[in-house]
């Protein structure tokens, strides 16, 4: 058969014909799915081939097209299968572009074929990121012997099932306490598919960072206060969000420490005094100074100091 002559069958569209060598006739379950069924989570992929069984024979040159759920799935390529490429060279062709899709091969060669068992083609899918179910359809648009006398024949169904992932969730309790001049650490976790990485929305502390990928939040707080922050862990599928609040405190453990030095002693009781006569001492943290944990830094507070520092007996408080 000369190249005219087959680029004739094939037609300028390259539509071709399941064309079969002398007499053939395709008996039911003899072109086949290979999954026929299959299910895949979003944005995975899974590869259908078109097989033949032995009780296929001639076979010269075929013709598929191809039906699915495009809101499901999409053809990421298709492969020749090597049954029709043991019989010689050939023309294999598709055409993604359009729905439905078509397939189709020959062998280049007068009154040349082969006889199945094997693959005519293998068409990989990709889910898109809803879930559902798509029906496949490969319909035999026709096949033919080699004088172009037609034989129609049905289709082969399956069905691909998209199982939708969920959207990121954050499993995590955010940590709401801190204290200044000292790390702050919270490590976000995070369900999802694919595994979601991790960012701070806008507006959060200066110095604060997050890894994007452990989750692993850390801060070093320069004063006391309330400091909104709200933390994203993110995928293809979607955004989990967590707001929350970081109160900042000055005190640690007990009251007294007045000047922040760490310990309570009589260079204390003088910035404390200081700060009472307007002798321009500046609390770096008036939770401290508030000794007696009245709520307010006075006189009271100052006697306090003396009894605890003169082992009068008082007790320093509990910072609040």
């Amino acid at each position: 058969m000369s190249i005219n002559r087959i680029a004739h069958i094939l037609g300028i569209t390259f539509l071709s014909l399941l064309c079969w060598y002398g007499p053939a006739v395709a008996q039911p379950g003899a072109v086949f799915l290979e999954p026929d069924s299959a299910m895949i989570s979003t944005l995975d992929t899974v590869s259908i081939a078109l097989r033949v069984d032995q009780h296929v024979v001639g076979i010269h040159c075929f013709m598929v097209s191809i039906d699915y759920d495009t809101t499901l799935l999409k053809i990421v390529n298709i492969m020749e299968g090597p049954l029709l490429k043991a019989g010689g060279q050939t023309f294999f062709f598709w055409d993604t572009l359009r729905h439905p899709t078509d397939i189709g091969n020959c062998i280049l060669g007068y009154g040349l074929y082969v006889n199945g068992p094997g693959v005519l083609a293998v068409v990989k899918f990709r889910a898109a990121l809803k879930g559902g179910m798509s029906p496949l359809a490969f319909s035999y648009v026709n096949f033919s012997n080699v004088n172009l006398d037609s034989m129609p024949v049905g289709h082969s169904d399956g069905k691909i099932v998209v199982k939708a992932n969920p959207i990121p969730a954050i499993t995590s309790s955010p940590v709401t306490v801190g204290t200044v001049g000292q790390p702050y650490q919270y490590d976000v976790d995070a369900t999802g598919d694919p595994v979601p990485t991790y960012a701070l929305a806008a507006g959060y502390p200066a110095g604060m960072t997050i890894n994007g990928v452990s989750g692993l939040i850390q801060w070093t707080p320069l004063a006391k206060g309330d400091y909104p922050v709200t933390v994203q862990a993110v995928n293809v599928v979607g955004t989990a969000t967590q707001s929350f609040t970081i109160h900042v405190k000055c005190c640690v453990g007990v009251t007294g420490n007045v000047n922040g030095t760490g310990i309570v002693d009589l260079s204390d009781l003088s910035a404390l005094v200081s700060y009472l006569t307007g002798g321009g001492y500046i609390l770096p943290c008036s939770e401290e100074a508030n000794v007696n944990g009245a709520g307010i830094v006075d006189l009271s507070d100052l006697s306090a100091l003396v009894s605890y520092l003169t082992g009068g007996g008082y007790v320093l408080p509990s910072c609040p």
